[in-house]
């Protein structure tokens, strides 16, 4: 058992893509991180114990030693810690912190690329919080008071400057910008729309995390590999959203968006915040095996331990390429650790 890891455990798709944005929204007020982990490897367990699966998975974990919290509407539960349901980022916050011997920053803490200081929107915008005996907030949710941030991290490779009172985003080399890019907190503002040649209607909604459309993320691929520009949005108000998510169905998590814009948007590349010598493991199974059946063979191999990209390529039959995509994608969206 390792110290600092985490597993989120009986959380539907939706719902743990949402806590893993606040996951990662949390390890950003913290000076020594969190990773997170399977259940086996974690120190931690966060259990949604509202599901049928909830308690069982309780009596697990308490039976191996772990440390559990519960996320529930219960005011009472069996884990070591309760955080009230809908789960809150000063909440995960205080947790983490307490668990860890660490006092939170009231702003996120900068991640570092070399000698280079990464400074995001987020930094200017949160706010600070205390430690309490039950771990939750002033606020009712995240998601209308606190950038949104869609993945464990997406690292910005171009430079950028915003308006009013946003900070200018770090140069990390002369990059066009991609989807991935505009997936990053702070970049969009509210919700917007975008329409690329032939490609069906994307609508993005960052403030709930989710965009609108079909569960099948290969229609969206264009605009994963296209160049963009802020003029490529098109911001629209709460009435036409409302309109389109009748007119395109229901709402998707954004992380799988932001899953999509990792595979295709590097090219074969590693991003750029990543070292390609670096070992990498899958920690989770991605739930997009049927769109993209030629993974199964490289998840199967990243699930057995850490490796090399060219080890994961040799022993999965799959071309370096492909590998790299992948775990760019599983980097993005937390199912994979370097």
């Amino acid at each position: 058992m390792n110290a600092n890891t985490v597993c989120f455990s009986g959380f539907s798709r939706e719902d743990e893509a949402h806590v893993l944005s606040i996951f990662d929204q949390a390890n950003m007020r913290l000076p020594k991180r969190w990773a997170a982990t399977n259940e086996k490897e974690a120190e931690l367990i966060v259990i949604d114990m509202d599901t049928v699966y909830g308690h069982m998975t309780w009596l697990k974990a308490n039976a191996d030693g772990k440390i559990t919290a519960a996320v529930t509407t219960s005011s009472r539960a069996e884990a070591n810690h309760l955080l009230p349901r809908p789960l809150t980022l000063d909440g995960l916050v205080n947790l983490l912190a307490s668990l860890s011997n660490q006092t939170a920053s009231a702003v996120p803490i900068a991640r570092t690329t070399g000698q280079q200081t990464a400074i995001t929107p987020e930094m200017l915008a949160a706010r600070s919080t205390g430690q309490q005996a039950v771990f939750t907030a002033s606020e009712p949710t995240i998601r209308a008071e606190s950038p949104a941030v869609v993945t464990m991290e997406i690292p910005v490779s171009a430079p950028r400057t915003t308006t009013g009172t946003q900070a200018a985003m770090p140069n990390l080399g002369p990059r066009a910008l991609k989807l991935l890019d505009f997936l990053k907190p702070g970049m969009l503002g509210g919700p917007v729309k975008i329409q690329l040649n032939d490609a069906p209607l994307l609508v993005i909604d960052p403030d709930t995390q989710t965009y609108l459309g079909s569960n099948s993320l290969k229609p969206y691929m264009a605009y994963g590999l296209a160049t963009l520009t802020e003029a490529d949005f098109t911001a629209i108000d709460r009435d036409e959203l409302g309109q389109l998510a009748t007119q395109l169905g229901g709402a998707q998590p954004l992380a799988r968006l932001a899953w999509l814009a990792g595979l295709v948007g590097g090219n074969g590349q590693l991003l750029p915040a990543y070292n390609p010598n670096s070992l990498f493991k899958l920690s989770k199974w991605p739930q997009t095996e049927r769109e993209f059946p030629k993974h199964f063979r490289i998840a199967t191999v990243m699930m057995k331990g850490p490796a090399k990209l060219t080890e994961i390529a040799e022993q999965s039959g799959a071309t370096l390429a492909d590998v790299t995509d992948f775990v760019n994608a599983n980097l993005i969206s937390g199912h994979a650790s370097a």
